[in-house]
């Protein structure tokens, strides 16, 4: 694809996120580096929040069962999350953020390697990009960041569990956990 397409497919995916990462070499690398092409073409059908399967399905060339690999590979590669519809019980496809999103679970899964390894120097790069703007327009931007609500809420849990051990949660614990929290994510940290 040309330049011009990944331009706007960054702008569209910066659009969504709740930082304003600028348009830039780096950000365009990243994401060349976790999308296809053809996936991006996909994503910039998610016009709404959420899409449900056959929403995606008027919008793409793709048979049913292509569409649905390739949500597949995109959720397993935490661009977009597939959530239940509480009315019907399929599930509704969500495009994640840029941050909070996709670069987090870039990093989740514990891997290492050289693929890792250029993602963390392009995400370091997009950060510096970010810096520079916000430096050059400091006075603009922090009454506006002061407005912003937090991101995410981490609440610490005050005990180590040794790797290789596995904790079971009384169903009443465990129901406690997700009924007190909105969004429960448990990744490798």
């Amino acid at each position: 694809m040309t330049e011009e397409f990944w331009k706007k497919f960054a702008g569209f995916m910066v659009k969504i996120s709740k930082i304003p990462f600028p348009i830039s070499k780096n950000l365009i690398d990243f994401l060349q580096a976790k999308i296809t092409e053809e996936q991006a073409k996909l994503l910039l059908e998610f016009k709404k929040h959420s899409m449900s399967f056959e929403q995606i399905k008027k919008k793409s060339e793709l048979t049913a069962d292509e569409l649905g690999a390739m949500l597949n590979e995109l959720m397993d590669n935490g661009i977009i999350a597939g959530f239940p519809d509480e009315k019907t019980g399929s599930l509704k496809y969500t495009l994640m953020a840029l941050f909070p999103g996709i670069i987090e679970y870039a990093f989740a899964g514990g891997k290492t390697g050289a693929h890792e390894e250029n993602l963390a120097h392009l995400v370091e790069n997009m950060i510096g990009d970010l810096r520079e703007v916000f430096l050059n327009n400091y006075d603009i931007i922090m009454p506006q960041l002061k407005s912003f609500p937090a991101f995410e809420r981490i609440i610490p849990v005050e005990e180590s569990i040794p790797v290789g051990q596995q904790v079971v949660l009384t169903t009443e614990n465990a129901f406690k956990i997700v009924d007190e929290t909105d969004d429960l994510a448990i990744v490798h940290c």
